[in-house]
C-alpha cells in the first residue's frame, strides 16, 4: 500500500553571527502541519517536523526517509530557511548551528540530498522551498563563476520523478543590503500556500484536485497581485509530469438535520388547498408553498 509522507524542515534563526542578522519571520508550522495531515486535504499519512534542529540530526532523518520506499510513495520535503552557494558552486540549505566557513559540516548539502533522492524506489518526490539563496562572501572573479547559477536546479538530481517549487530562484550576495528583502515579505510564500490549500483556490482547473504545478500558477498569481519581492519558480524534468499535493476543498461541510415537517408541511398544505377548493384555488396553493418555502429557508439559514 502507498503512502504519502511530509517532512516540515524550518528555521528562524541562526548561532553564527554571520547568518544572525537574516533571521526570518516564522511561518505557521502548526497550520501546514494540520492542513497536511487533514484527510480532506493533504491526506498526508505522516508529518514530521523539525524546527530549529540541528544539521546532523536533519541529515540522519533524511539519509533514512527515501530507503526502502515503493514506487508510488509520495514523499514531499518543505524546507524554510536560508539556501546558501559556496565559492564552488555547490548549493546547501542552512541549519541552526551552520557555519558559512565549513558548510559541508554543518549544512544540508544539495548534492547529498540528491544522493538519497536518486537511489530511491520513490517516484513521486517534491522538494518545496521557503527561500532565500545567497552566495557566501567570496572575490569577485569566484562571485562571476557561480552568478548565473540557478540554486533550485541545483536540486534536480537525475531530475525523474521530482517536482521542486521554490519561493525564489535567484541567488543574491551575503551583505546587509539584502536584509530587509529577507526580512520583510508579507504574507509568506508558506502563508499562500496553507491559504490556497485551505480554501481550494489553488485548484486552477476546478478539478476537485491540487497538483504541484497549479498551486505553482496559484502562487505566481497571488505573488504578482501582492507585489512580493520573490517570484515562484517549479523544476521539473518531464514537461507534464505534475504530482497531486492535495484534495481542494470548495463547498463547506454542513451537517445541519433537514427540518422534514416544514418541508412536508410545503407539500401537503397546498395539495390539501386543491383537493377542497379546486382549480379556483390553485394561485392560493402556489401562495401557500412559497410561504412554507421561505419560512424553511430562513429556519435552516438560522435556526439551531
Amino acid at each position: 500500500m502507498s503512502q504519502r509522507l511530509a517532512t516540515i524542515i524550518s528555521y528562524t534563526h541562526y548561532q553564527d553571527n554571520a547568518l544572525q542578522p537574516f533571521n526570518l519571520p516564522e511561518p505557521d508550522i502548526d497550520a501546514l502541519v494540520t492542513t497536511l495531515i487533514d484527510p480532506d486535504i493533504g491526506n498526508f499519512d505522516k508529518v514530521d517536523t523539525f524546527v530549529d534542529r540541528p544539521a546532523g540530526e536533519v541529515l540522519n532523518y533524511l539519509a533514512g526517509l527515501f530507503k526502502y520506499r515503493k514506487p508510488y510513495d509520495l514523499i514531499c520535503v518543505y524546507y524554510a530557511g536560508l539556501g546558501i552557494i559556496d565559492r564552488d558552486g555547490q548549493v546547501f540549505l542552512a541549519t541552526i548551528d551552520s557555519d558559512p566557513i565549513s558548510l559541508a559540516e554543518s549544512a544540508i548539502p544539495a548534492a547529498e540530498l540528491n544522493g538519497w533522492m536518486d537511489k530511491s524506489f520513490s517516484r513521486q518526490q517534491i522538494l518545496i522551498f521557503d527561500s532565500y539563496f545567497f552566495r557566501n562572501n567570496f572575490a569577485d572573479d569566484q562571485a562571476k563563476m557561480v552568478e548565473g547559477l540557478d540554486p533550485v536546479e541545483a536540486f534536480r538530481g537525475k531530475g525523474y520523478w521530482r517536482l521542486v517549487i521554490s519561493s525564489s530562484a535567484k541567488a543574491l550576495p551575503l551583505q546587509k543590503e539584502n536584509l530587509v528583502l529577507a526580512n520583510s515579505t508579507s504574507p509568506s510564500f508558506t502563508d499562500l500556500i496553507i491559504r490556497g490549500l485551505e480554501t481550494g483556490e489553488a485548484d486552477v482547473d476546478k478539478d476537485g484536485l491540487i497538483g504541484l504545478r497549479e498551486l505553482d500558477t496559484y502562487l505566481k498569481q497571488e505573488m504578482q497581485r501582492r507585489r512580493m519581492s520573490q517570484k515562484p519558480y517549479l523544476y521539473s524534468f518531464l514537461e507534464k509530469e505534475d504530482f497531486v499535493l492535495a484534495k481542494a476543498v470548495t463547498v463547506a461541510r454542513d451537517t445541519r438535520p433537514i427540518k422534514w415537517d416544514v418541508l412536508s408541511g410545503a407539500i401537503t398544505l397546498p395539495i390539501a388547498i386543491l383537493i377542497i377548493g379546486g382549480k379556483a384555488d390553485i394561485i392560493l396553493s402556489i401562495e401557500a408553498t412559497v410561504i412554507f418555502l421561505l419560512f424553511y429557508a430562513v429556519l435552516y439559514r438560522y435556526g439551531d
